[in-house]
């Protein structure tokens, strides 16, 4: 049976192929924790190092204008620490 591919690679992939295709400059917004096995998760895939509901409340902030209080309070209950991120979307 085939290993899969996991799914950090997968997600990468998909952001490199919109970046090229959007014709973007800006820059990978995450800390770069390295290839080191001590680094990997499981040993094979890099290790989570933004929450994604930052994105996701980010998005759905600036793009979808969801006040804050729902994100806070229906969208991500007990979510306080992860906070939009700030530059993510740019009109």
């Amino acid at each position: 049976m085939a290993r899969s591919t996991p799914a950090s690679t997968r997600i990468c992939r998909v952001l490199q192929r919109n970046h090229r295709l959007s014709g973007s400059t800006s820059a990978l917004i995450a800390d770069w924790p390295g290839l080191r096995r001590t680094a990997l998760l499981d040993n094979r895939d890099l290790k989570p190092t933004l929450d994604l509901r930052r994105v996701f409340k980010t998005v759905l902030d600036e793009h979808m204008h969801v006040d804050a209080n729902t994100l806070a309070k229906r969208v991500f209950p007990d979510s306080s620490g992860a906070r939009p991120l700030s530059g993510l979307i740019r009109a």
